[in-house]
């Protein structure tokens, strides 16, 4: 899911807060970075991996208004107008609608389990 749509919603949104790496919403995508993000508050990784999970709705007007109030999309839209950011959505989706109308995504989440020392 962000893997298609936050290339697409990405430049709707403020720009990064200066010297940053890469935006905050993608700052934790990048291998290791969950991980490494744990050490910094002096936590031990123990175990990581990545786990399935589609994100499936009956039509693309369910799938807007599913993901409409996540806080990055709520930036984007507050940034650019919500037609810019539904646009954005559409065509994302467009990729990713089956046969009958309904709209699934193939996500893969990383997760992380750490331990204090």
């Amino acid at each position: 899911f962000l893997r298609d749509v936050m290339p697409l919603v990405a430049p709707l949104m403020p720009p990064p807060p200066p010297n940053a790496a890469a935006h905050p919403v993608l700052a934790l995508s990048p291998p290791g970075a969950l991980g490494a993000e744990l050490e910094t508050v002096g936590m031990r990784v123990v175990d990581q991996g990545e786990v399935a999970c589609p994100f499936v709705f009956p039509n693309a007007d369910a799938a807007w208004r599913a993901n409409a109030s996540a806080g990055p999309n709520q930036v984007a839209i507050a940034h650019s107008g919500e037609t810019a950011v539904r646009a954005a959505f559409a065509q994302a989706d467009r990729s990713h609608t089956r046969q009958d109308g309904s709209v699934r995504y193939e996500n893969v989440f990383q997760w992380v389990a750490g331990v204090r020392p």
